[in-house]
C-alpha cells in the first residue's frame, strides 16, 4: 500500500499525543464484542519493531521466515507469478497441540488466484484486485484456508475474507482508535464477521492482541488464530 510521509507523519502525532496522556493506543473494538470476548495481547512483538516470534494468550508465532523456504502439500508457489512486494511464512503452535503452517505474500493478482481456492474460481467478494494473501493449514495436511485482502480506494484499507471452500469469515480493516474521534492514515486493526456476527478482533498497533468470540470453539478459534498471525506479522515494504 502506497502511503506518503504526511500520513506517516500524522500517525505518528496521533500515537505520541494518546502516550503523552498516558494511553496505549489501541484499535477501537465495538462494545460488544468487548462484552463477550476472550482477550490476549500479543507478547513479544514490541511496537512499531516487529518480533519474529510472539504469542497472544494460548498461541505461539514461531518459525517466521521473510521469504518462502518451505514447500506445503498446499503451496502457494503459484503467486510468484504475480510481483511480490514481500514474502512470508511461519508456524503456529495452538493449544491443541497441532501445528499451522502459514506462507503469504502481497501483491498479490486476482487471477492468480484461480485454481487455488476451493472452486477454481476467487468469488467470494473481493471486487477490487488482491493486494495480500495467505494460505494457512495444519501441518501434514493438504487441505488449507485462504485469506484474501483487497485494497480499497485510496489503498489504505484492506478488507477481504478468510475461506476453506465451505466456511467463510468476512474481514472488514478498521482505523479507527480506542478513545480518539482521529482514524489513523493506516489499518489499526481487522474485524472479523462470521455472517452478521463479530466473532473476533486483531489489533496492530503497538504490540497488539487478538480477541475472540467466548462462544467460539477451540477448533473454530484455530483458523482464525492463524489469521490472527498472518495479519500481525504483516509488513508493509512500502514502509522499509
Amino acid at each position: 500500500m502506497k502511503r506518503n510521509i504526511l500520513s506517516h507523519g500524522l500517525t505518528a502525532a496521533l500515537l505520541l499525543s494518546l502516550a503523552a496522556g498516558c494511553t496505549t493506543a489501541r484499535m477501537a473494538v465495538p462494545a460488544d464484542l468487548e462484552a463477550r470476548s476472550d482477550v490476549y495481547p500479543c507478547v513479544g512483538r514490541g511496537g512499531f519493531t516487529l518480533s519474529e516470534k510472539f504469542s497472544f494468550g494460548p498461541y505461539e508465532v514461531v518459525d517466521v521466515h521473510r521469504g518462502w523456504t518451505r514447500r506445503v502439500a498446499w503451496s502457494i508457489a503459484a503467486y510468484e507469478r504475480s510481483r511480490a512486494r514481500q514474502q512470508y511464512e511461519f508456524s503456529l503452535r495452538a493449544p491443541s497441540g497441532q501445528t499451522w503452517q502459514g506462507q503469504a505474500a502481497t501483491g498479490v493478482r486476482k487471477q492468480d488466484l484461480k485454481d487455488v481456492v476451493a472452486g477454481g474460481e476467487l468469488t467470494w467478494g473481493l471486487s477490487r484486485e488482491v493486494n495480500f494473501v495467505a494460505r494457512l493449514g495444519r501441518a501434514g495436511q493438504t487441505s488449507a484456508w485462504t485469506l484474501a485482502l483487497a485494497e480499497e480506494r485510496g489503498g489504505v484499507l484492506l478488507n477481504g475474507a478468510l475461506t476453506d471452500g465451505q466456511t467463510t469469515y468476512r474481514i472488514d480493516g478498521s482505523r479507527q482508535l480506542a478513545g480518539s474521534p482521529m482514524p489513523l492514515m493506516e489499518n489499526a486493526g481487522f474485524l472479523i464477521y462470521a455472517g452478521t456476527r463479530l466473532v473476533a478482533a486483531v489489533d496492530v498497533v503497538n504490540a497488539g492482541s487478538v480477541r475472540f468470540d467466548q462462544t467460539l470453539a477451540p477448533a473454530q478459534r484455530e483458523p482464525l488464530a492463524a489469521a490472527a498471525a498472518a495479519l500481525l506479522l504483516y509488513r508493509d515494504i512500502s514502509q522499509n
